[in-house]
């Protein structure tokens, strides 16, 4: 599936000035996540990134998630759970990026980096968790669909340089964080704020 028609499919049933919660279906929600998410949007951010808890499946009893979720485990660096405005959303540039291979998020991400007035990226708020780190989206056999996600994902970066004015936040973000080379290093030459041995 194509993540932009999962995405659309939901926002035919969302009002104007609803929020999607877009989660991985393998990530567990803490009993608390809407009603921290509730208070954050209401305290003015329009977009939000919650990484996940990775808990070790040795450590783990289904039984009583409760008590793990209290369990320190390690936090993930990738995208897994994105909460953006059905507004925003209506503005963000398309792409054909499949679900379930590595850069799948990057064109949300971006998007949001774009088009937000004010994001919020947690990193270690115990909001989401998600059991083992099998990592399975980076099976080799499927590397021409990830390939096919970072080409995706270098396309929408080129459709929204074409407001610079606006680009600049999405340029300060590529710059600053860990994004993949391939998708990032066009993108900065193309704004000639920096050099590719800067980086």
């Amino acid at each position: 599936p194509l993540v932009f028609d999962i995405l659309e499919a939901g926002v035919k049933n969302a009002k104007p000035d609803d929020f999607i919660v877009f989660t991985n279906t393998d990530i567990i929600l803490a009993p608390y996540f809407y009603d921290a998410v509730i208070d954050l949007l209401q305290s003015g951010f329009d977009a939000i990134t919650i990484n996940r808890n990775t808990l070790s499946k040795k450590q783990i009893s289904i039984d009583s998630l409760a008590i793990n979720m209290v369990e320190k485990g390690r936090y993930h660096p990738g995208y897994d759970c994105l909460i953006f405005s059905v507004k925003n959303f209506k503005k963000f540039v398309n792409n054909q990026a499949c679900i379930g291979r590595p850069a799948v998020m990057l064109g949300l991400i971006h998007n949001r980096v774009y088009f937000s007035k004010q994001m919020l990226m947690l990193k270690k708020a115990n909001l989401t968790f998600h059991i083992g780190d099998d990592r399975s989206w980076c099976d080799h056999n499927y590397k021409d669909y990830s390939d096919f996600n970072f080409s995706e994902a270098k396309l929408g970066l080129e459709k929204l340089l074409d407001d610079t004015d606006q680009g600049i936040n999405l340029f300060e973000y590529c710059k600053n964080k860990n994004n993949p080379e391939r998708v990032r290093s066009q993108f900065l030459h193309k704004l000639g704020k920096t050099s590719h041995k800067m980086l």
